[in-house]
Parts: structure tokens; sequence; C-alpha cells
């Protein structure tokens, strides 16, 4: 019989300033401007409801836009978000003493593009004004900045101004103070790049990309049309150049802007390792992956069960990391035919059917990813775990914020040819045993 010895966690919350705001239910600003369909999920749980202006905010809140829609958030401190289409916020902390000037801002951006402008300064060191993303975590010191996530990495333009950027694992040392106009980029597991000198341009196709296209054009012109000259032109400008299927960059500058991809092949069945990869932040002490594989040869790898790679199920766990900030990977040698195999996340150290930690504020992380080596990884407390160096991401997945449940089913693949198919719904499962 295998045994897992688990310590249990205490978390001890303590607020150390006493704030007029102190209770995590006040409210910290309003939505001031809203286009297209936003909804906000109080509190990060379901249901959600439709926006409206000057809905009040909350720590806690999620903001949603969907595509050709946008919103603006007015903190109480005069400070301005602007969530772009697409996108997805949620205010994590929000504490603010406007007489003894001090502030703690936490804002969590799950996926899309903002623009932040922040018009008061208290304290620059460390900065109290921050904002992380799945790769990056950056604090204010400026006052106008934008962040775009993509799969695997976060963009940085500063307008103005001084913005900290670094990346949101505290053992991946390295961190760049951005000035006026310039950019970093922050990519998985790597420190953020040298800054670069970003163009009046580019920050014009920023706003483009911001702007809600509602009625088939963006108030704001783009880069490619006033280089151009076709500021004036059709309404489908715009469109017929972001859907190139050949990369948008300006050579000249940091600016990438990532292409709609061209249509994807016929699939042909996987070959090679896949690994499985999941890590997770300081929100979660302990969470397990898991993978079942299909009917006709079923199997269930995770702790208890490590699998193998040489003999059935071709499948093995590398490491049961247990603490804050762990990471796991599964290794898949071969494939078995007869049905999917499903990767989950199940939260040990929170079982409860009810809790929204694991998608709200455990950090959770999900990648597959083909090729590449496993390597030992240990996070800034001291928590050892595994992760992948190399390869190539097929998929990169955070869970949608407010559900409530232990288990996380993030993703299924076929192995007859190789998709990935994205599931990302939280679930409950009765004990490690009964993840399926």
């Amino acid at each position: 019989m295998n045994f897992k010895y688990r310590r249990t966690l205490i978390l001890i919350l303590f607020v150390g300033l006493v704030l007029p705001l102190g209770a995590q239910a006040a409210v910290v600003g309003h939505l001031t401007q809203l286009e297209g369909r936003v909804d906000l999920l109080k509190a990060g749980k379901l249901p959600a409801v439709s926006a409206k202006i000057q809905d009040p905010v909350e720590p806690g809140d999620v903001i949603r836009t969907k595509s050709v829609s946008k919103a603006q958030v007015k903190f109480l401190d005069d400070s301005l978000l602007t969530i772009g289409p697409s996108s997805r916020v949620a205010i994590e902390e929000y504490l603010l003493d406007m007489q003894k000037k001090e502030r703690r801002a936490v804002l969590q951006v799950f996926q899309g593009l903002i623009h932040a402008v922040v018009n008061q300064i208290f304290k620059t060191d460390p900065p109290d004004f921050v904002l992380k993303t799945h790769t990056a975590v950056i604090g204010v010191r400026g006052t106008e900045w934008y962040a775009q996530l993509i799969p695997a990495a976060t963009d940085v333009y500063n307008k103005m101004g001084e913005t900290e950027v670094r990346n949101v694992y505290p053992e991946i040392k390295g961190k760049v103070i951005l000035k006026d106009m310039e950019h970093t980029r922050v990519s998985f597991d790597l420190p953020p790049t040298l800054p670069l000198s970003i163009h009046p341009e580019d920050l014009l196709l920023m706003q483009n990309l911001l702007a809600a296209k509602v009625g088939g054009r963006s108030e704001a012109a783009s880069a490619s049309e006033v280089k151009n000259g076709l500021a004036q032109g059709t309404p489908n400008v715009v469109a017929q150049q972001m859907v190139q299927t050949n990369p948008l960059e300006n050579m000249a500058s940091a600016l990438y802007i990532p292409p709609t991809p061209a249509p994807t092949p016929t699939p042909s069945p996987p070959t090679g390792l896949f690994h499985i990869q999941t890590i997770w932040g300081s929100g979660a002490y302990d969470l397990d992956l898991h993978l079942t594989g299909p009917e006709a040869s079923r199997f269930h790898v995770y702790y208890a069960n490590p699998g193998s790679l040489t003999e059935q199920p071709y499948s093995l766990l590398q490491m049961d990391s247990i603490g804050t900030g762990g990471s796991e990977v599964i290794t898949i040698n071969q494939f078995n035919q007869g049905g999917v195999y499903r990767a989950s996340v199940y939260n040990y150290s929170d079982q409860s059917f009810t809790s929204t930690n694991l998608s709200s504020s455990s950090g959770v992380s999900l990648q597959v990813i083909r090729g590449g080596t496993v390597v030992e990884r240990q996070s800034s407390s001291g928590t050892t775990g595994s992760i992948v160096n190399g390869g190539t991401t097929v998929t990169n997945l955070t869970p949608t914020a407010g559900q409530a449940g232990n288990t996380w089913r993030a993703v299924e693949i076929n192995p007859a040819n190789g998709q990935v198919n994205p599931v990302n719904q939280i679930l409950n499962s009765n004990g490690s045993s009964n993840v399926e």
C-alpha cells in the first residue's frame, strides 16, 4: 500500500494596516465606462450579472468582457483601469488610506489586454499597486502602461513614468524598470527581456486593440493605417490586417501582435513524449495532477499510483509536489487507443465541495507540452516539484474564476489524432482515488 504523508497548513491571515477600507467587502471603485457585453462576478462567484454604469467594485470581484466589449473601472484614488475585449480581471485586494497616503492594491489578469493610469503614486519601493498575470508581476512606479497576455508570455508597454516588471515566480531572478516609451516581454519560466524602445505608432495600435470594435470599426486608427495614410479608408482595413497569417510586427520597435493562426491541418496520431504540467501559486498548498486513460485500457495515474514509462500505462507522474507554489508533471510516453485521455487537478488541501479556492485564488495553470525535458524546480517557499524545460506548448489553461468544487477537469486528449480539447470545468470528486 502506498502512503502519502501530508502536513496540515495553518493559514494565519493578518492585516498589518488598519485602513478605512479594511473590510474586504468595502467598495473600492465603480464601473465608469461600458461597451458591448460585460459581466461581474461578485466575490468571484457565479452567477455572473450584467454590469451597469456606476456599479460598485469590491475586492474579490471579477470583471469579464466579451468580444467587441470593454469596461473601465475608476478606483477611489482616481486610478483608471480599462479592460479590453475578451478579457478577465479580478480585484484581488485594494486597501486605501488617502490621509496616510497608504495603499495596497493587487489585481489579477487572467486573459486579455488592459490599460492602467495610476494617478496617485504613494510608494515606489516596493510598489503599492501591483498587477499579476500568468507569467508576470507588474509593479507600478509609473503612471500609464498597457499589458497584453498571449498564451505563454505577457507584453508590457510603458507609456510614461516607471514600471517594475518581473516573473510571477520569485525563484526566477531578474527584474526590469521600464522608463518612458519602453517595452518588455515576460515569457513562461523566464525573466523579463531587456527594455526595448517603442514608437508612438505602437501605442496607437495598442489603443486600437483595446477599443471595442462595436459597429465594425474601432474608434482609434491602427498604427498600420496611420503609417500608410489609410485612416480614412474602408471600415474593413483593420480587420483585413488583423486576420493575416504572417506576423504583424514593427521591426523598428518592440511591438508584436500575435497573428490569427492559419487553418489547422488534419491532425495525425501523436508521437513522441507529451507532458501534462500544472503549476500553482501561494494561494494553494497541495494540488495533485491526475491522468485517466481510455475505457479500453482504464488507468489512473496520480501520487498513489505514479505509473510507468516502460510498461502500461506508459505514463508517469514525475514527482509529488507538496506545498505552496508547487508544480507537477505527468509524462506520456505512448498513447493507448480506445477513448480519450483526461487531465485533472485535485485540491488535496481544500477538498470542500463549495470552496472556490481552486478556481479563484490558487493561481493554478495547466499546460500540455510536446517534447522537452523534465527537470526539478524549487519554489521560493522551498517546495520541490517538476517542470518541463523546452518543448512546444500545445495548450495553456487557467480555470474560469468563481466555480466551486475540488477538481479541475482541464483537458481531454484524443489518442487517435492527438487533438487536445480544453474542458476547463470545476467538478467535485469524493477523494483522490475517485477523480475521473
